[in-house]
Formats: structure tokens, C-alpha cells, sequence
């Protein structure tokens, strides 16, 4: 399989193991098993690469409002243990080469959540880019030996590394 998904403390899932699907998958379970939530954080993360903007994942916004989410203090996990200390949500979307890492936080009753961390890594070249939404800062790196920090790039390149809306 060459699509998978996992992520943590998000709706009744502390550590959701990795689900492996394909182009057409039919996804079938026993009642709160996780198909639903499988479905949705997919979707968050697909809204939120279409969104455009780096720092913010809207749970109001195209096809996630439809998935009622609704707030942060909704989509965390409730049921874990030391859930004060696990205030945010990792999700990693693998599609084909690419994988997407996503965490998000938020304050309780919120539909915006903050975006601290989006990684996009290619697995044929291991070319990654790491962004700090929040600081405007990222890091490129290939093969995983050179690491060139976004001030570096931005002298080297002639466009900025991070943009804001």
C-alpha cells in the first residue's frame, strides 16, 4: 500500500494505528470503531492543504464543517490519559511519495486551530520541508545530511521561504 494515515489524540483515539488504503477503499467496522473519525481526519488535513494558509486550520471551513467537528475541545481525545499534557493533534497523511505531518492545537472552544507544525517529506529523495507556522520559520533538507535554515535560503534564492495571508 502506498496511502496510510495515523494520528494521536484526536476524537476517541489516544494513538490511532496506521490504516493503509488505496485509490478505492471501503472502509468497514463494528460501531465507533473509527471509520467516521478515519474519514475525518483526512479531511481535515485535505481542507487544509487546499486552505492556502499555513498558520490556521479552519473547522468551519469547505467540507470539515460537514464532518462536525466543531471545536478543538471536540476533536481531542477525551478518553486519554494526561490529557493536559496532550493539548494538540498529530496527523500523518501519506499519499504516493509524499507524506504530510500535521499538529495542531487550539484553545477549547475554538474552530480555528493553530497549525505549530507542517512537514511535507518526499520519500524517493527524503527532500523535506519543515514549517513553524507560528514563527514563520522552515527547514529544508535533502537526504537528511545538509539542513539550510530560511533565512539562509532567503539570501541564496530570490522569494521568501514563508509567506502569510
Amino acid at each position: 500500500m502506498k496511502n496510510s494515515i495515523t494520528f494521536k489524540h484526536f476524537r476517541k483515539f489516544e494513538d490511532f494505528p496506521k490504516l493503509d488504503f488505496n485509490d478505492i477503499t471501503f472502509v468497514v467496522g463494528k460501531n465507533n470503531s473509527g471509520k467516521s473519525t478515519f474519514v475525518k481526519a483526512f479531511v481535515m488535513v485535505y481542507n487544509y492543504l487546499k486552505s492556502g494558509n499555513l498558520k490556521k486550520l479552519d473547522l468551519n471551513q469547505g467540507s470539515v464543517e460537514l464532518l462536525n467537528i466543531v471545536t478543538f475541545d471536540r476533536a481531542l481525545c477525551k478518553t486519554m490519559s494526561d490529557r493536559e499534557n496532550k493539548e494538540y493533534i498529530p496527523i500523518t497523511l501519506k499519499l504516493g511519495n509524499y507524506e504530510f505531518y500535521l499538529n495542531v492545537t487550539g484553545k477549547k472552544d475554538s474552530t480555528i486551530l493553530d497549525v505549530t507544525t507542517f512537514k511535507i517529506t518526499e520519500s524517493s529523495s527524503f527532500f523535506a520541508l519543515e514549517v513553524d507556522p507560528q514563527k514563520e520559520h522552515a527547514i529544508v533538507s535533502y537526504n537528511y545530511k545538509e539542513t539550510v535554515e530560511n533565512n539562509a535560503l532567503n539570501e541564496a534564492v530570490d522569494f521568501p521561504v514563508f509567506q502569510t495571508n
